[in-house]
């Protein structure tokens, strides 16, 4: 059989050889204006949106400030009771009540 025809390719790591693989790689969409995009995954999961008027409203102790952003950091449809966020809380019973009061005013 003749040379090329069927053989396989010698297989090279020289630098030029791997700089021309490196080329023919995939890549990333274009916009219209020539620029690169980038995908990702949506972070949701690992980081909480909170309103600036919720973190600076000065109503509200710095306890229950927290507790709202705590309570903000789960999923819509989170089912959530006193009892559990009494058990999720460093501060005891008595504290967390007093911010779960302070919310509800």
């Amino acid at each position: 059989m003749p040379k090329g025809i069927g053989a396989s390719a010698p297989i090279s790591n020289t630098p030029s050889d791997q700089a021309f693989s490196a080329r023919r790689r995939a890549r990333p969409p274009v916009s219209e204006r020539g620029r690169s995009v980038r995908r990702a995954t949506s972070p949701t999961s690992r980081f909480s949106k909170i309103a600036h008027r919720w973190s600076r409203d000065e109503r509200l102790s710095w306890k229950a400030r927290g507790l709202l952003a705590w309570l903000n950091s789960h999923a819509p449809g989170f089912r959530i009771s006193e009892k559990r966020i009494i058990c999720a809380a460093p501060d005891g019973r008595d504290a967390t009540r007093t911010a779960i009061r302070e919310l509800e005013s």
